[in-house]
């Protein structure tokens, strides 16, 4: 009985799909991630060298914001490295879907990040961090990745 527990605790382990989790969220939290050409049930977002990947975060707020910045960065091997985005002042950037000050409501931000052709192939953690103007975390995304 115990080794037909323990072998479907591993199937199910080896099988599971990529989980978005939180990754410091302080003054919110997130409901839904999508991300661009991510298939539900793989264990890591492939993110294809010379392409673009769209991500939308769909949160609630605790407090107030008056701005919201993006911070984006790759965790490798513990190191936290910036990714650039065009615009991360999410209050002014009209794809964004947000509009500032930001009070009680369930809000949707979405922006693309571009993957470099200079970007080596490595599995990566995509941290997406959604900023209040204390630069406090409103909402912290972990995304497993790797970049091809």
């Amino acid at each position: 009985m115990f080794k037909t527990i323990s072998l479907l605790v591993l199937c199910l382990c080896a099988f599971s799909s990529a989980e978005y989790s939180d990754c410091g969220s302080e003054v919110g939290n997130f409901t839904q991630v999508t991300v661009s050409n991510c298939s539900s049930d793989a264990d890591k977002c492939i993110l294809h060298k010379g392409t673009s990947a769209t991500i939308s975060i769909d949160f609630t707020t605790n407090e107030p914001a008056k701005t919201v910045t993006s911070a984006v960065f790759g965790e490798i091997m513990g190191n936290q490295i910036p990714f650039p985005i065009s615009n991360p002042n999410a209050c002014t950037d009209p794809n964004s879907g947000i509009s500032c000050p930001l009070s009680g409501n369930t809000f949707r931000y979405t922006n693309t990040l571009p993957i470099s052709h200079l970007y080596p192939r490595v599995a990566v953690k995509v941290l997406w961090k959604l900023q209040d103007e204390n630069k406090k975390n409103i909402v912290c995304v972990s995304i497993p990745a790797k970049i091809q």
